[in-house]
């Protein structure tokens, strides 16, 4: 990841990736922050009939990844991060964060044979390509309480569906639970 942005976006919602989408055509280098998923609140819509581009509507939990698919083919860098610290000196604000994954990549996730209906927004932190032999297995961020340790999942990670067993209760946050998991062919 670079070290310098022209374009810090901070907030992975519809506005914040139109902003990301804009930036990098224009040959900004650009990076989006996001705390949990591509989407952000939108992600919580069931059916979105005011959105432009989709006449007949669109599912918030297909909009998030369909704005991060476009943004991220132009250009525009993702982070996932955890917040620890936001402060406001003076006339500036100063922020911290840990960054959990340079390429997160947005998914809808159920209950193993769960109808198409129960699919939930989820956030994927790929194991690195390059990754040392102690770097943690990938992760999945899920609405808390919305899956269990030790349960099967069916993975949706764009046109792409798999299966995958949650082997480890990483963290649990403000509005997310985070699980180490093991892809299941």
């Amino acid at each position: 990841m670079a070290d310098v942005f022209d374009v810090l976006i901070v907030g992975g919602g519809a506005a914040g990736y139109t902003a990301g989408l804009f930036a990098a055509r224009d040959r900004c280098r650009a990076l989006l922050i996001e705390k949990f998923t591509a989407g952000g609140q939108v992600l919580n819509c069931e059916h979105i009939t005011n959105f432009p581009g989709f006449p007949q509507g669109v599912a918030g939990y297909t909009l998030g990844p369909a704005l991060q698919e476009q943004a991220t083919a132009a250009g525009l860098q993702v982070a996932m991060v955890r917040w620890f610290r936001n402060t406001l000196n003076d006339a500036m604000l100063e922020f911290g964060c840990e960054l959990l994954s340079e390429n997160p990549e947005a998914a809808a996730a159920a209950p193993e044979n769960g109808p198409e209906s129960s699919l939930l927004p989820v956030l994927v932190l790929p194991e690195e390509a390059d990754a040392d032999p102690g770097a943690p297995p990938p992760q999945l961020a899920a609405p808390a309480g919305a899956f269990e340790l030790e349960q099967a999942v069916s993975l949706r990670r764009g046109s792409a569906t798999g299966f995958a067993v949650l082997t480890k209760l990483v963290e649990q946050g403000p509005g997310f639970d985070l699980y180490e998991f093991v892809p299941v062919s």
